[in-house]
């Protein structure tokens, strides 16, 4: 059996200590799925990170996933998303577990960022079971940010586990 979790999140937090209990948070929340099946019967899961690899969230989800013995697809928005990121530390990042990642898959430019991000984190709930969200429940500042990445999944009925870095409260929807 194999569980693909897609990711969608915050890139930056106000709070750099929300970081922590958000890494825990995930690898808490991974770990519960990974029981859940072993309950079902399955033997030992598969888990496949499904990300964007944007900094923040997805960039601590991924590596969370990594260190739980899991395998990581990559969804770019478009081929020089790079050249977005506003940190060198991001950057690393990205080509650090773009390099580790079982697939990349890099979607055809198709207008704006913010609608490239936005078919991006289409094609994550698409592939995935369930999508954690680290999430403050908040609208999305633009096209393509986490508020609408959730209202996508909920729209196709892919289960949400809302992380909330700012509340510090865990809940699926």
């Amino acid at each position: 059996m194999v569980i693909h979790v897609g990711v969608t999140g915050h890139q930056r937090l106000d709070d750099d200590g929300a970081w922590t209990w958000v890494r825990a948070e995930i690898a808490r929340e991974l770990r519960a799925l990974a029981d859940d099946a072993a309950r079902d019967g399955h033997r030992a899961p598969a888990l496949v990170g499904v990300s964007s690899l944007a900094a923040g969230a997805d960039q601590v989800f991924s590596e969370t996933v990594l260190e739980l013995g899991g395998r990581i697809d990559v969804i770019a928005p478009f081929a020089d998303v790079l050249e977005t990121f506003t940190t060198r530390d991001a950057r690393e990042t990205y080509l650090r577990l773009s390099r580790r990642a079982r697939h990349v898959h890099v979607l055809p430019r198709s207008g704006s960022d913010q609608e490239c991000y936005m078919a991006a984190g289409r094609l994550v709930v698409d592939l995935a079971g369930i999508i954690f969200a680290v999430w403050n429940g908040l609208p999305a500042r633009g096209l393509g940010g986490t508020a609408d990445v959730v209202a996508y999944a909920r729209s196709t009925n892919v289960p949400v586990v809302c992380i909330d870095p700012i509340t510090r409260r865990t809940r699926r929807t």
